[in-house]
Formats: structure tokens, sequence, C-alpha cells
């Protein structure tokens, strides 16, 4: 199940809403205090884009049923077209980058050159067919929440209709969770996973997704690998991993870096994360990543791609290091500057006050309590 999904619903359970969770019949937990509704697709065990339409009775027998105040899609793609064809209102979308930066269902390619080649016109066509369903989703949806601006403002380049019923929305992060390690945790989790306990330890938590430039990454590791007080930490997720990325990676895990190939617990990578000191994330596009967002409650500074949600962030307020155009060498700059400058006391006063911008703003309880204010306003409206 999608982590943001799980996220969201266990929030809303916890503010004392009544949850139904409708989802692909696929293998998913349960989550304490969600009604869980799975509908079948066309063949048992497997689900793909057109099962979305081929499931829409289904669906609408169980809204019918369920009767909720309010329909509420985490990703437009595919679920915001799916509950637009249920004919429910009202539906508030939850927009997430993938929806309207890029996406491409069904096919490995997520960039706009990949896909409107003119030798691939197949997948062009999908593109275009997919961009018009997004667009009406989001056109007929009361409501569209987008984590950043860039997210906003791509809502409504690509759906004009929905303009006026967009807005910036902060998912947030469980902070009673999502801590800084004190006193000696660091050192102590440092033991616990093999890491050494004295270099400076850079996680790369999406590092090994085409979205997120791995061989950018895997570059500017080979080269700090004799830089024994620099030490990597690199997740794959749930993301499939390109095999010269896998070999490439698998050679350098034997000098400086610790690897996760396989997909963690929340508790594992919540552990990485308060063991490490500089997050890299450069994707072609991003949202307000929860990746981001973690990094700055456990006090890891952020080197983010220098795309438009990364300079809000900065002029949010947002201590970071931008990125300029994907480039490994400017990357190893910033990191081996990044040992330079680790533990000095402006160092520190900026990891204070990015925690400090982090509880202000995107605290998840706040948020999930900002989210049903909105919804309220929605249910005495339509009644």
């Amino acid at each position: 199940m999608d982590f943001h999904a799980r996220k969201w619903a266990k929030a809303l359970v916890d503010e004392g809403q009544e949850v139904v969770f409708i989802h692909p019949a696929l293998d998913h937990e349960p989550i304490s205090g969600v009604k869980m509704i799975p509908i079948q697709g066309r063949n048992p065990g497997r689900w793909d884009y057109l099962d979305f339409w081929w499931t829409v009775p289904a669906l609408k027998k169980i809204l019918f049923v369920e009767k909720p105040d309010i329909v509420n899609p985490l990703h437009v793609t595919p679920f915001g077209v799916w509950a637009r064809q249920s004919g429910y209102r009202p539906v508030v979308n939850m927009v997430l980058g993938a929806d309207v930066l890029d996406y491409v269902p069904s096919t490995q390619s997520r960039f706009w050159k990949d896909s409107t080649s003119p030798n691939n016109w197949k997948a062009a066509l999908i593109r275009f067919w997919h961009r018009v369903q997004v667009s009406k989703s989001l056109a007929s949806a009361r409501l569209n929440l987008g984590d950043n601006q860039a997210i906003c403002k791509a809502i409504g380049e690509l759906s004009p209709k929905a303009i006026q019923r967009t807005e910036v929305f902060t998912w947030g992060i469980p902070l009673d969770t999502w801590l800084p390690a004190q006193g000696d945790e660091k050192s102590e989790l440092r033991i616990r996973y093999q890491i050494p306990p004295n270099a400076m330890v850079v996680i790369a938590p999406r590092g090994l997704k085409a979205l997120f430039y791995p061989e950018v990454i895997l570059e500017v590791i080979q080269q700090t690998c004799s830089f024994p007080e620099i030490h990597w930490v690199v997740l794959s997720g749930h993301y499939p991993v390109a095999e010269s990325v896998r070999s490439r990676l698998s050679v350098l895990t034997r000098s400086g870096v610790t690897w996760f190939a396989a997909p963690q617990t929340e508790a594992v990578v919540r552990d990485l994360f308060r063991l490490s000191d500089v997050m890299v994330s450069i994707p072609g596009y991003d949202g307000l990543s929860a990746s981001l967002l973690q990094a700055l409650a456990c006090k890891v500074m952020p080197v983010l791609s220098d795309i438009e949600g990364s300079q809000d962030l900065i002029r949010s307020g947002v201590g970071l290091t931008l990125l300029p155009n994907h480039n490994s060498s400017v990357l190893f700059d910033i990191v081996v500057n990044c040992k330079h400058l680790f533990k000095t006391k402006d160092w520190n006063d900026t990891l204070e006050k990015n925690h400090e911008w982090v509880q202000q703003h995107a605290n998840l309880k706040s948020c999930t309590q900002e989210f049903l204010r909105k919804v309220s306003e929605l249910i005495s409206e339509k009644a």
C-alpha cells in the first residue's frame, strides 16, 4: 500500500473521523480503525490502469452504500480519474508531482522527450489521453490540494477550470515519531547498522529511481570512496533498479557505501535518517516530499535539485543547498564542502532553523486538522 495513503488514513482516524479505504484487491495490510473495501480487477492478484475503468460500476455501488461526506483520492492518477468516473461528489483531490508535473501510465518512460518522440507515437498517444482524463478530474473536483506552488501552477496549466479550486496544502509528517537523535543515539544507531560512527553520513533515500538521477549520485559516491570521513547510505525503496545501476552500486558497496536494496520498514528508514548528517535528493521534478520533511525533522542537511519547488522552500526560510543541472562535479564539491562545514555553528544553526520550520509548517496533526476545516466548509456549502 502507498506510504502516503496509509499515513493519511491513520491521521484522519486519529482525529476521530470515520475512514473508508476503497482499494484494488491486492495484498494490502489493514489499517487500524479504517474500514478496508477491496475491489477485484479483471484478473485476481493483478491490477493495471484499465482496471480503474472496468471497475467503475463496483466503485459506484460501494459509494452508494457507504454515502461518504467526501471522496478524497490520493493521487489524481489514477484514483482521481476513478472517482470522477463514479459521478459521486464532492471530490477533494490530493495532487502529487507525478500527477501533473510528469507521468506516463503503464510505461517505464517518465520524461516528456521520451513520450513525444516521433518514434514513440504510442506513448505520446497514451500521454495525451492520460492528460485529458487528469484535466477532467481536476476540473470536476470541488477542491484540488497540491503540496507546493509548482504543483498548483501545473494544475492550472493542465486544467484552467481548476485554478479557482486549487490550494497549497502540506500533508505533513508525524513529528511525534520523526525526531532528531539525542546524545549518544546517533552513535548507537550507527553501530547497530554497521556504519562508521565518526563519519559524515550522506543519505540518498530515493537515489536509485530513474527520476532521481542515480548515475549522478553513483559518480559522486565513486569519487568520495577515498574519503574515510564520508559514508553513503542508499535506499532502493519499492522502485525497480536498472541493472547497470545495480551492478555499479554492488561494486561500490565494498567501500564507503551501505546499500539497502530491499524495501525497509518505516522504523528502519527513520533510524537511517536519524543517524545521517546530509540528505541528497535530486529529482527532475518534485512536490514537497515526505523524505525532505523527514530530513528537516531529524536535523539532516538537505541537498536538492535546483527546481521550482526547492526555490520555494528557500524563499519560505528553509536552509538547503541547490544542485544546478544535475552536475556530478558540482555535487562532488557540495558534498566535500559539507564535510568542511559539518558541525560548525552556522551548520547547527541552519539545522535548528529547519527543525523549527518543519514543526511550524508540516506537523501532520495540525495539517490534518486544517484539512478537516476545509472539508467541513465544503460539506456546509453542499448542505
